[in-house]
């Protein structure tokens, strides 16, 4: 679960994007977020993901503090941003790097998915 209450924050020299904002997302749900550019989509999410940290307010990623960054919240959430930077390494390359972070990896299905996107 994502949970944020009475969240304020602003960028540097910048008006407030979010005051005393109120904004859960239960177990369980998918979110899609729509707005126009500059909105707060991204950071929302970032807020919620302990990327960003509230100028006021309390920001929990699974009953925890989402500045933790706690990986059994982490690996619980999936944010796809809509530009990624990846090394220039295959893809199952890529995938045995990254898929220490995230306990309940699977191989087999890893695999499944490679042979079948090709």
């Amino acid at each position: 679960m994502m949970h944020l209450e009475k969240v304020s924050f602003a960028y540097p020299g910048s008006s407030p994007l979010f005051e005393s904002l109120d904004f859960t997302v239960e177990p369980g749900t998918a979110v899609g977020l729509l707005g126009r550019n500059g909105a707060g989509k991204t950071t929302l999410l970032k807020l919620g993901t302990g990327v960003l940290f509230p100028r006021e307010g309390v920001a929990l990623l699974f009953g925890r503090s989402a500045a933790e960054r706690h990986p059994r919240g982490l690996e619980r959430v999936a944010y796809v941003p809509e530009q990624i930077e990846v090394p220039s390494i295959s893809v199952a390359r890529y995938l045995e790097f990254q898929r220490g972070y995230y306990p309940r990896f699977d191989r087999s299905m890893a695999k499944i998915c490679l042979e079948r996107f090709e």
